[in-house]
């Protein structure tokens, strides 16, 4: 019994390290059917509609701690978020890449993006870019009481789970989005890179929740 239980708890840990990057291969592939199909906004909201039921059973049949697993009145709360925020700011992503904002920003302003670059260095690159403007986005909401009042919601939870990502007040959320993709604007990245960085971040981010 002892080496059963063993082999059982070897069989969780396994499980549990290698599921993040299986799950996150998927999305991304997804992604890229997706984009290859010209269904790209179809697919993102699709895959991580199916990335948020598939989390939810496994945070029930893996958890990292038994309290968690306590309702504790939070999940309509962070549904509701989620609706609001993460649903918004998809929906004004689709809506701007659809209506080709990114073409004639690149156009008018002289596009600075290597798209020479293959295509793994540009999403990278957008990554990064996006990623400068988040962080300042927060730093600057921790440290401005103004700000903190809207990014507080995102702090009020009582458990940690995959649905805190989308626990935004949709103040906080369009200041990220303002901060984050107007660089992406500036530098003139392709509708492409759009998608790819806006994938990328929603499925890291209920990963790394």
């Amino acid at each position: 019994m002892e080496t059963l239980g063993k082999t059982r708890r070897a069989a969780r840990y396994a499980l549990s390290v290698n599921l993040w990057p299986i799950l996150l291969s998927t999305c991304l592939y997804l992604t890229w059917r997706g984009i290859e199909t010209g269904r790209a906004e179809l697919f993102l909201n699709l895959t991580y509609v199916g990335l948020a039921i598939l989390m939810f059973a496994l945070e029930r049949l893996l958890p990292y701690e038994q309290q968690w697993l306590r309702n504790g009145k939070q999940i309509l709360p962070d549904l509701a978020h989620t609706l609001l925020s993460k649903g918004f700011s998809l929906l004004l992503i689709v809506v701007t890449i659809a209506a080709g904002v990114p073409e004639v920003v690149a156009e008018k302003g002289g596009s600075m993006w290597p798209d020479h670059w293959p295509l793994p260095l540009q999403i990278l690159l957008g990554l990064m870019v996006t990623e400068v403007g988040m962080d300042a986005a927060h730093c600057v909401a921790h440290t401005w009481p103004l700000l903190w009042r809207f990014h507080a919601v995102h702090h009020s939870a009582s458990r940690l789970w995959f649905f805190n990502t989308g626990r935004f007040h949709p103040v906080d959320t369009m200041v990220s989005i303002v901060a984050s993709q107007s660089l992406l604007f500036l530098a003139g990245a392709p509708a492409e890179i759009f998608v790819w960085v806006a994938a990328t971040t929603v499925y890291v981010g209920m990963f790394t929740h």
